[in-house]
C-alpha cells in the first residue's frame, strides 16, 4: 500500500467519518485541545467508544493529550492503530499508523508557522512521500481572538470558518473541487452555548435544523434535528447519560419518519457507548 494512502478499509473509514460528521457539536476542531475535540472533561486516561460498526480506543496524556488510538470494525480482528508525537511546547510533530509487529505503514508530519505577534497561524501536515495530507490557517483580531479559519486536504475538500468576537464559532461553509456543497450557522444564547444550528446545501436550500438543551450545569443532555429536505425523515432527537465528572456514556437516537402525512417513530436505538477511565 502506498504511504500516501490513509490505511483504513472503505467501509470503515465511511463509518467513523459518518459518525463524526453526525454525532457532535458542531464546532471547528483545528484550533481545540485533544479533550474538547473529542467532548471529553477532566482527567481522561482512556476511552472506549462503542458505535454499531466499529470501535474507538483512545489514550490521553495527563496533559490531555491524545497518544494513542486504535480502530476495530465489528467482527474483525485487524486493528488500526495510531501513535501520536508531540514536541516539548505540546505541539503535535507526528502521526504514525503502526502494524502489529511495529514497523510503521504511515507517517504524517505537522509543521507550524508563527504571525507576528507569535500566535499559531498555520499548521501544514504532509506524508512521507511530501504529499499535502491537510494544512490550516488562521487570522486573528487586534485583541488576539480567533476570527477565521481556513482548512482543506489534499483531496480537494476545502472548509472556512468564522468565529464572533467573543469566539464563537459561529459560520461555516464547506467546499469540495472549488464548488460550494454546505453552509451552517450556529447561534448561541445568554449563557454562551450553542442553542441551534441550521444547514444549507450549495444551492442555499435549509436542508436541517439542530435544538441543543443542557442541564443546571450546563452539560448538554440532549440533540434535537429537524430535517427539512428528506423524503422521509423528518426528526431525530439524540439523548445522552453522563457520569459524575460531566462525560456522556450512552447516546441514544430516536428517529421519527412520515408516510402518508403521519409522524411517527420509525426506531430509537443505543448508536454509542463509551467506557471512560480517569487518571
Amino acid at each position: 500500500m502506498p504511504r500516501s494512502v490513509q490505511p483504513w478499509s472503505g467501509g470503515l473509514r465511511r463509518a467513523v467519518l459518518t459518525a463524526t460528521l453526525l454525532g457532535v457539536l458542531p464546532v471547528h476542531a483545528a484550533s481545540l485541545s485533544d479533550l474538547t475535540k473529542h467532548e471529553l472533561v477532566g482527567p481522561v486516561k482512556s476511552v472506549v467508544t462503542k458505535h454499531p460498526q466499529f470501535r474507538i480506543i483512545q489514550q490521553f496524556d495527563q496533559s490531555g493529550r491524545l497518544v494513542e488510538m486504535e480502530l476495530q470494525a465489528t467482527g474483525e480482528l485487524h486493528l488500526s492503530h495510531y501513535v501520536f508525537l508531540y514536541d516539548a511546547l505540546g505541539r503535535l510533530m507526528e502521526e504514525d499508523t503502526v502494524e502489529a509487529d511495529g514497523n510503521i505503514l504511515y507517517r504524517k508530519s505537522y509543521r507550524y508557522g508563527q504571525d507576528d505577534h507569535g500566535r499559531e497561524s498555520a499548521v501544514v501536515a504532509t506524508t512521507e512521500d511530501g504529499a499535502l495530507a491537510h494544512a490550516d490557517f488562521r487570522l486573528y483580531d487586534d485583541r488576539g481572538l480567533l476570527v477565521e479559519e481556513v482548512a482543506f486536504n489534499g483531496n480537494g475538500l476545502a472548509e472556512k470558518s468564522l468565529y464572533d468576537v467573543q469566539g464563537n464559532f459561529i459560520y461555516t461553509a464547506r467546499y469540495f473541487q472549488g464548488k460550494l456543497v454546505l453552509e451552517a450557522s450556529h447561534h448561541y444564547g445568554p449563557a454562551g452555548r450553542i442553542e441551534e444550528s441550521r444547514f444549507y446545501n450549495g444551492d442555499g436550500h435549509l436542508m436541517r435544523r439542530d435544538f441543543y438543551r443542557y442541564d443546571e450545569a450546563g452539560r448538554r443532555i440532549e440533540h434535537q434535528s429537524e430535517f427539512l429536505r428528506s423524503a422521509y425523515l423528518r426528526k431525530s432527537v439524540v439523548t445522552y447519560e453522563i457520569d459524575e465528572v460531566g462525560n456522556w456514556t450512552r447516546e441514544t437516537i430516536q428517529r421519527w419518519t412520515e408516510k402518508n402525512g403521519i409522524l411517527s417513530v420509525s426506531e430509537t436505538t443505543v448508536s454509542r457507548e463509551r467506557e471512560i477511565s480517569y487518571y
